[in-house]
């Protein structure tokens, strides 16, 4: 639910984000809950449209039908359960374990820092539309243990913590240990927390833990390439946060090493490192995965203009239809679409449909700078 309410939001932005043009000017609406609209900016187009801002989600509100009760549900009943959870699991006592604040050992997957980062990210976006003191003073403690749990050279994993410490950065491939995965959650929960509070207090974590990986990863550095996408995805939102070009030098690093495995072990095809980035004609491999691929290539695209190959398979209905019969079929999560095309093996699957979601804003961004080149 709360991977849902993310979505929601970032749907709420995209609507914001509708477009329309005339004259030699662009003209960006936004619509409100009557639906009528109104216009927010205008700038002459007389030479090239190189970005396009967005109307901030803060300014758009669902006041009524579906999306309302979903989202009130998800204030109401399934952010503070989430933490309990959280709480009861040990996942955020690994916090504090990490930090030497509480005795203990880490509990639980090796994924378990992302969880409490995930439900960070889905709280800040329901304070900024509800507010609340309690969940905030809330929020603010959890923050501060993620901030205590962090070593002085940036580095925060707190299943590597401890008597892992020998083996970090070992895991990225093969036999992953979601390392990266995690550090991009918690970079990306940071920008929207910063985003939707105006505070750095988990921000300053994430630039601090970016550099540390930008330390280790990148041209003249070691050459390796995540298992998982997000990592690229966090380190895109923040550049777009702090405007600080390395960290998209670094996910354009890791995104276009994918298919250079010679001289590294390869994720193969289930993390789209078969080809490299630009002879990939189709999607391929693990879905979720591949969705986020999609869409951080698609930032890349907008940003330097790069039409990928892909982009056919990426509007063909046909291409759409069978991604959303995803193959979770045995213990692979792919993209079987050249195998499987019958609606009674679709299973829905949250994160491919919030990777949708994401996918057409980038799409949406790219097609208007496209038109005004």
């Amino acid at each position: 639910m709360v991977l849902i309410t993310v979505a929601v939001c970032v749907m709420l932005t995209t609507i914001s984000r509708l477009c329309s043009a005339a004259d030699g000017v662009f003209s960006v609406r936004h619509y409100g809950a009557a639906g009528d609209g109104k216009k927010v900016d205008t700038v002459a187009i007389n030479k090239a449209v190189k970005t396009v801002k967005p109307v901030s989600f803060a300014d758009v509100r669902v006041d009524e039908g579906l999306w309302a009760k979903r989202l009130e549900i998800s204030r109401t009943v399934t952010i503070p359960e989430c933490f309990e959870r959280c709480e009861e699991t040990g996942r955020i006592d690994n916090f504090a374990v990490a930090a030497g604040l509480k005795e203990g050992q880490f509990q639980g997957a090796h994924y378990n820092d992302s969880d409490v980062y995930k439900i960070v990210q889905g709280a800040v976006y329901s304070l900024k539309v509800h507010p609340d003191p309690k969940l905030e003073t809330y929020l603010d403690g959890v923050i501060a243990r993620i901030a205590a749990a962090q070593e002085p050279d940036g580095y925060l994993d707190t299943y590597f913590m401890g008597e892992r410490k020998k083996i970090r950065f070992k895991n990225i491939s093969p036999g992953p240990r979601h390392e990266l995965y995690c550090m991009g959650h918690m970079i990306e929960a940071s920008v929207e927390h910063y985003r939707m509070t105006g505070k750095r207090t988990m921000l300053d974590v994430a630039v601090k833990l970016a550099d540390h990986v930008d330390s280790i990863f990148g041209p003249g550095k070691r050459d390796a390439v995540p298992h998982h996408q997000e990592i690229e995805s966090a380190l895109i939102k923040l550049y777009r946060a702090t405007k600080e070009r390395r960290y998209l030098r670094l996910a354009q690093f890791f995104i276009d090493r994918r298919g250079h495995f010679e001289d590294r072990p390869t994720v193969t095809f289930y993390g789209q490192d078969h080809l490299p980035v630009r002879e990939q004609s189709e999607i391929v491999g693990h879905a979720v995965r591949g969705m986020y691929h999609c869409v951080n290539i698609a930032y890349l695209s907008t940003h330097q203009l790069r039409v990928w190959p892909a982009w056919p398979a990426l509007v063909l209905p046909t291409r759409w239809g069978r991604v959303l019969r995803l193959g979770l079929i045995g213990f692979v999560l792919g993209l079987f679409w050249h195998f499987i095309g019958f609606n009674w093996l679709c299973i829905g699957f949250d994160w491919v449909c919030i990777g949708f979601v994401f996918l057409d804003c980038e799409i949406i961004f790219f097609s208007v700078i496209l038109c005004y080149k």
